[in-house]
C-alpha cells in the first residue's frame, strides 16, 4: 500500500508531497521508493501536466547537493527520489545498481502517470544516475517521448572506475572477496559492499548504445567540472561526440572551471544554468555546441570560473523595498561553503522571508545561501516607471541579462505615474507580453497607473501571444486615449485567471454606448481580430465606473464556463444593470457567489433603475449573495423623489429569486446618509421597507444566516441593531439574523 504524506513549505504557495512507491516486480521483496513531489499549482488537475525527474548519484539522496533547491526552483512540477537502499527508500543498495535503478525509474514513471496523469518532460541526473537515465530513455516508451536530459558529471568510460580503487581495497577483495565503499548520506555513515565481480560488471556497462539508440529529438545538456577527481572531465567530450550529431535534438556542453564532481560551491550556477537551458528548450532556441557560444553581455563577468550577473536597475524602475540589486548581484562572492546542512539553511532563511535587509545580508554569506535568499528577495518585485522606456529597460536590461532572478519572481507590480495632464505611463502590450513570458513562475500581476497605447516601433506589428495563466490579476489601467479595443488587446494576453480585479478603468468610452448587446459587440470586435475568447476568469471583481463594456466582453470569453464568484459595483445606469444581467444569465448554474453594489432605486439621471434585469433566477446554484445599498435620502428636496423607494431595487432583485432553495447566506450592506434635520432612527425607518424585506428573507427554505451590516455611523450601531431586530423579529427568533458594524469583510472567500 502506498503511503502519502503532505507538507506545505514555509511561506510558499507550492506544495511538497512525500510519496512512498512500492516496487512490485523486483526479486527483492518489500522495496519502497521514497520521493518528494513539488507542485506549483496543487489545486489544479495534473492530468497531462509535465513533470521533471531529478536523480541522484551513487551514495547520494534526493535532497543531496543541488537537487532540493533545483526542485523548488523548477518552473514545472518536479519529483526527486531516493534509489532503493538510499536514505528513506527501502531495499539494498548495490555497487552495480544500474539494473535496479532502471527498474526504480520505470516504477516511478508508471506511478506518476497512473495516479496523477503526469508526463515526464525533463530528466536531471547526477553521476551514476546519468547512465541509468540514458538506458531507461532508450528502452522505454515513456522515455522516448521526453524533451530533454541534463547530464551532470556523468561517467562515459566505465572501465576508468578501476583507477579509483585504492590499493587497500584491492588487497581486501583478494583476501575477503569484497570490500566496502564508505560514505555519509544525509548525515549518517553508509557503506556499500563491492566485490570484484560487481566491479567488473560496472566496468562492462557500455554507453556506446546512445550513439545509435538515443532518440534524435531529445535535447541534452552536459555539465562537467574541470576539477572532477572521480569522473574524468574528458568524458563530457565523449558525450558531446556521441550526441552532438543528432537532429533536431541538440547537445550543449558546459564546463565549469572550479567545480568538482559534486559541484561544491557553484550550486547556484548549476541551478541557473539548468533553468536557462530549460527555458531555451521551451522556446526551441538551442543549438549544438559549447554552452552559450557567441553570447556576449556587458552584465556578465567570470570570477573564478563562476558567472556573476550584475543587474543595473535605473531610477525609473525601482524594485520593491527600495533594494539595490546592482549592489547585491555585482558584489564579489567568495566560493565559501556553509558549515550548516542545506535543510537547516533553508529553514533559517525561510523565517526571514519578510526581512529584506537580513535576506540581503544572508545572500552575502556563502554561495549556498544565495539561492535560498533570492527566492524570498525577488518573490515580490515592484517596478516603477516614469516613462514607457522604463518598462522596456526592465525587460531588456534586467530579464534578458539576469541569470537567475527571473526564476524567483512570483508577484510582479508594474506601476506607472500620472502626469500633470492626467495621462499615465504607457505600457506597450508587446513589452508586457515579453516580460510575462520571461517569468516562468509568475502567479500574480498588478498593473497600476499604466496606459495601453502602442509604442512607436510596434504600431504595424502583428501580435500573437501565448496566453499567460495567473492566480491573481489586478488592472488599474487606461488613459483618455485608450478605447475598448485597447482593453480587449490587453485581455488577449491572458488565459486562465483565478481572480481578476478591476478597480479602475480610465478609458474614454462613448456615452451612451453604440452597442448594447453582446452580439453587436462581437460584431464590432470581429472587425479587429475578434474577442479574447481564450480568457477563463474564475472569480471577477469590478468596482470601476463604466464597467458594463467589460462585462459584455466577458460574455464573449470562456469565463462563462468557469466563473463562480462575481462582484460588481457602481451600477448607476440601466445599461450597466442590463450588461450585468446578461453575464449572470450566461453564467447560469456556474455562479455561486454574487456581490452587487446598488445605488438605490434611482441612477445619476434620477431615472428609476430596474434591478429585476439581473436575471438571478437563472443561477440555480447561487448560495452566497451580498447586496450593498445606499440610503442616501433626498438632500436636494427634489420633487417626485420618494426616499422610501430607495430600497425597492434591492427588494425587487431579491423577489426574483424568492423561494430559491440553494440560497444559504445573504448579506446586506447599508450606508445611511443623514440630513441636517433628521435623526438616525428616522432615516433608517423612513428609507427601508422592513416588512417586505422580512417576507423575502423568510421565503428561502435553506437560509442559514442573514447579515445586516452598517457601513457608516458606527456610533449608532446599538440603535441600528435594535431597529433591525425589532423589524426582523421572526428571523432573530430563529437564530438566522446577525447585525454587525462595518468590518473588513473577505469577499469572495478566496480573495
Amino acid at each position: 500500500m502506498t503511503t502519502v504524506k503532505t507538507k506545505t513549505p514555509l511561506f510558499t504557495s507550492k506544495r511538497s508531497t512525500k510519496l512512498f512507491i512500492p516496487i512490485p516486480s523486483t526479486a527483492e521483496r518489500g522495496v519502497t521508493i521514497c520521493g518528494v513531489l513539488e507542485q506549483l499549482a496543487p489545486g489544479e488537475s495534473t492530468q497531462g501536466r509535465k513533470v521533471a525527474l531529478i536523480l541522484h548519484g551513487n551514495m547520494g539522496h534526493k535532497d543531496y547537493l543541488f537537487q532540493k533547491r533545483l526542485g523548488l526552483s523548477f518552473p514545472i512540477d518536479s519529483f526527486r527520489f531516493d534509489f532503493r537502499g538510499c536514505h528513506e527508500s527501502t531495499g539494498t543498495a548495490q555497487f552495480y545498481g544500474f539494473t535496479d535503478a532502471i527498474e526504480d525509474l520505470a516504477a516511478v514513471e508508471a506511478y506518476l502517470s497512473s495516479q496523477y496523469g503526469y508526463e515526464v518532460d525533463i530528466i536531471v541526473a547526477h553521476s551514476m544516475g546519468v547512465a541509468s537515465a540514458l538506458k531507461w530513455v532508450c528502452t522505454s516508451d515513456a522515455g522516448k517521448h521526453i524533451r530533454g536530459v541534463v547530464n551532470i558529471s556523468g561517467r562515459y568510460r566505465m572501465r576508468k572506475a578501476y583507477d579509483f580503487v585504492i590499493p587497500a581495497g584491492w588487497e581486501e577483495m583478494k583476501t575477503r572477496g569484497y570490500t566496502f565503499m564508505k560514505g555519509t548520506v544525509a548525515g549518517k555513515p553508509v557503506k556499500v559492499r563491492m566485490t570484484e565481480a560487481e566491479l567488473e560488471r560496472f566496468a562492462s556497462f557500455d554507453l556506446d548504445f546512445i550513439k545509435t539508440e538515443f532518440p534524435s529529438h531529445i535535447d541534452v545538456l552536459t555539465l562537467q567540472g574541470l576539477r572532477d577527481a572521480i569522473v574524468p572531465p574528458y568524458d563530457a567530450i565523449l558525450y558531446a561526440q556521441a550526441l552532438g550529431g543528432r537532429h533536431p535534438g541538440t547537445h550543449s556542453l558546459c564546463y565549469m572551471e572550479d567545480a568538482d564532481h559534486n559541484f561544491t560551491g557553484p550550486t547556484t550556477e548549476v541551478i541557473n544554468t539548468i533553468l536557462d537551458w530549460h527555458d531555451l528548450v521551451n522556446h526551441h532556441r538551442l543549438t549544438t555546441g559549447i554552452w552559450q557560444t557567441g553570447i556576449r553581455g556587458k552584465f556578465a563577468q567570470l570570477r573564478r570560473g563562476v558567472r556573476v550577473v550584475a543587474l543595473e536597475l535605473k531610477s525609473d524602475h525601482r524594485p520593491h523595498g527600495n533594494m539595490k540589486f546592482s549592489n547585491l548581484a555585482s558584489t564579489h562572492l567568495e566560493p565559501l561553503r556553509s558549515p550548516f546542512p542545506p535543510e537547516l539553511v533553508d529553514r533559517i532563511i525561510d523565517n526571514l522571508h519578510s526581512d529584506k535587509k537580513s535576506l540581503k545580508a544572508c545572500s552575502m554569506v556563502a554561495r549556498q545561501w544565495l539561492n535560498a535568499s533570492q527566492y524570498h528577495l525577488f518573490e515580490r518585485t515592484t517596478v516603477h516607471a516614469n516613462e514607457s522606456a522604463g518598462f522596456s529597460r526592465f525587460h531588456e536590461d534586467l530579464l534578458d541579462s539576469s541569470r537567475g532572478m527571473r526564476f524567483y519572481i512570483r508577484e510582479l507590480d508594474l506601476s506607472g505615474v500620472v502626469d500633470t495632464a492626467g495621462e499615465p505611463t504607457m505600457l506597450c502590450k508587446h513589452v508586457l507580453s515579453g516580460i510575462l513570458h520571461r517569468l516562468p513562475r509568475l502567479r500574480e500581476l498588478d498593473l497600476t497607473h499604466v496606459g495601453l497605447g502602442p509604442c512607436r516601433s510596434c504600431v504595424f506589428r502583428n501580435f500573437i501571444s501565448r496566453p499567460i495563466n495567473l492566480d491573481y490579476l489586478s488592472l488599474s489601467v487606461g488613459s483618455r486615449s485608450d478605447g475598448l479595443y485597447a482593453y480587449v488587446g490587453l485581455l488577449k494576453l491572458f488565459g486562465d485567471i483565478k481572480h481578476l480585479d478591476v478597480p479602475f478603468l480610465g478609458w474614454n468610452s462613448p456615452d451612451p454606448l453604440p452597442w448594447a448587446r453582446p452580439d453587436e459587440l462581437r460584431k464590432k470586435l470581429l472587425e479587429l481580430q475578434g474577442p479574447p475568447s481564450q480568457l477563463r476568469v474564475h472569480s471577477f471583481r469590478g468596482t470601476a465606473s463604466k464597467i458594463d463594456c467589460l462585462l459584455q466582453v466577458l460574455c464573449l470569453t470562456r469565463s462563462v464556463e468557469v466563473m463562480s464568484s462575481l462582484e460588481v459595483g457602481f451600477l448607476e445606469e440601466d445599461v450597466q444593470i442590463q450588461a450585468l444581467g446578461t453575464l449572470i444569465r450566461k453564467l447560469g448554474p456556474t455562479l455561486s457567489r454574487l456581490h452587487v453594489n446598488m445605488t438605490g432605486n434611482f441612477g445619476g439621471t434620477l431615472n428609476p433603475l430596474d434591478y429585476r434585469c439581473l436575471h438571478l433566477r437563472s443561477c440555480n446554484n447561487l448560495s452566497d449573495l451580498v447586496l450593498s445599498l445606499d440610503l442616501y435620502g433626498n438632500p436636494d428636496r427634489l420633487l417626485g423623489l420618494s426616499v422610501a423607494e430607495e430600497c425597492t431595487g434591492l427588494l425587487d432583485a431579491l423577489s426574483t429569486i424568492s423561494g430559491h432553495r440553494a440560497m444559504r447566506y445573504i448579506t446586506i450592506h447599508i450606508f445611511v446618509n443623514l440630513q441636517l434635520d433628521e435623526s438616525f432612527a428616522e432615516a433608517v425607518y423612513s428609507r427601508m421597507t422592513w416588512h417586505r424585506l422580512e417576507k423575502v428573507l423568510r421565503s428561502f427554505p435553506g437560509l442559514k444566516k442573514a447579515r445586516i451590516v452598517l457601513l457608516e455611523h458606527i456610533e449608532y450601531h446599538s440603535t441600528f441593531q435594535a431597529i433591525v431586530v425589532d423589524n426582523l423579529r421572526t428571523l432573530a427568533e430563529l437564530g438566522l439574523l446577525e447585525v454587525q458594524p462595518a468590518v473588513e469583510t473577505e469577499w469572495p472567500a478566496l480573495w
